[in-house]
This record gives structure tokens, sequence and C-alpha cells, in this order.
């Protein structure tokens, strides 16, 4: 990003700073505003980024105040309403490997065009779904309410207990098992993964898997490239 000719200084996060421009004149800030500034300047870049550092809020619904709302049709009740006890997370991409496509969206609102791609024949006439779906950029994007059964997981099992999709929130991480995921992406998952287990207790670290330990031989995502420690250090 071009910020002309000014450049920002700040000296320490309690200390005043300056902003100068080439001719040396001056004007003391608050370490804040300076921060505003590079905040305001990235938002502003055509590249920018998002980051989840506050605190998500989840309604009586289900629904996540800061996720982009894409409600979708692949979705039925839960057995039990008062059983969600286990977050299961995921990778997709679509065409695997391949990034901020539209087809992952296409999927889950069932409208993907199988003919876009040759790797696309074997999802015709599939019917499946996220609760949410995290971007590189750290964008959330909820297609289902937590209090409703998204179709994510199929087959599996959780100590002893079969169909895990009755019970569980999925979310799905653009990437893939040997591609590292992004910083954003993590602190979007972390702080996503804060605000369900206040919203649901029940879903302890003891109770957070990826999509191959529920499906194991089925399924390895999310893979070796995610960080595990990474993600748990900050919950």
């Amino acid at each position: 990003m071009t910020y002309n000719d000014q450049i920002l200084v700040v000296k320490s996060s309690l200390s005043w700073g300056k902003i100068k421009n080439k001719r040396g004149a001056g004007q003391p800030v608050a370490a804040f505003y300076c921060f505003a500034v590079i905040l305001l300047g990235n938002l502003l870049a055509s590249d920018y980024v998002f980051v989840y550092r506050l605190i998500m809020k989840i309604n009586s619904f289900g629904v996540v105040d800061t996720a982009i709302q894409r409600p979708c049709t692949h979705f039925d009740e839960r057995p039990n309403d008062d059983d969600i006890s286990l977050l299961v997370i995921h990778n997709i991409s679509l065409p695997a490997g391949q990034f901020a496509t539209p087809f992952v969206d296409d999927l889950f609102m069932g409208r993907i065009d199988c003919q876009a791609h040759p790797s696309f024949a074997d999802l015709a006439g599939l019917r499946v779904s996220a609760h949410c779906f995290i971007k590189r950029s750290g964008e959330i994007v909820q297609y289902v309410p937590f209090s409703k059964r998204a179709w994510h997981a199929g087959r599996s099992e959780f100590l002893g207990r079969n169909q895990c999709n009755d019970f569980s929130i999925g979310i799905e991480l653009e990437g893939t098992d040997t591609t590292a995921y992004t910083q954003n992406q993590y602190n979007a998952l972390q702080s996503l993964t804060k605000a369900l287990i206040n919203k649901y207790p029940a879903i302890t670290r003891s109770r957070i898997v990826g999509h191959c330990h529920i499906a194991p031989g089925r399924k390895t995502d999310p893979g070796d490239s995610f960080d595990w420690n990474h993600y748990f250090a900050a919950l």
C-alpha cells in the first residue's frame, strides 16, 4: 500500500509517535491513533484481510454475528436440540488445491455446475454443507445455523457414537492436507471456537476433532498441514 509521502512512526504501544512527511513536519499522535491509521490503510488496500480478534457472539438461533450469512437448504433438524457437543474441522477446495473460486459456495448452495471442471463429475447430486466456511483471508461464511444439523461428517463415529452430524458442528477451512493454512484462518477459527465453547459448553478441548478422527480411513482432513498445537494454544 502507498501512503504517498507520509511515513508513520510508532515508538511503542504505550508511547507517542509522529506522522512525518518528507519535509520533516511532525505532529504528535497517540499510539492507538497510529494503529487506527494503519488498520484503515489496510482496509482500503486492494488486498485487505479479515482479522477476527473481537469477541464473536452467537444468538439463540445459532447464528454468529460477524459471519457473512449464506443460508442454504442442505440441513435438517437435530434429533436433540440440546445435544451439541462436538466440533469437527474439515478442509475443502474446489477444484482441489485451487483457492478463491466460487465453487465451494456453489456446492453448499446446491447449484454447482458439474461440467465446470472434470473433477466435479463425482459431485453430481451431492448434497452437503458445513455450518461455516473460513476462507484463506479469514472471512467466515455461515451456511447453516448451529442449532440445525448440517451435512458435513457423513459416515462417522466418535467415542462409540455414530452419525456425528446429529451432535456436531462442522467448520470447513479453505485448504488442502498439504498446504499451510493462513494465520488469518487460525485467528478466525480460534475466535469462532471460543464463541462456540461459550455458547455450547459441552464442546470441550477433548471434543474438538478433525474429520480424519471421526472417519479414519475414509477422510484425512484437515491434514498434516493443520497445526493443532498452534490452534489450541489460543483457546
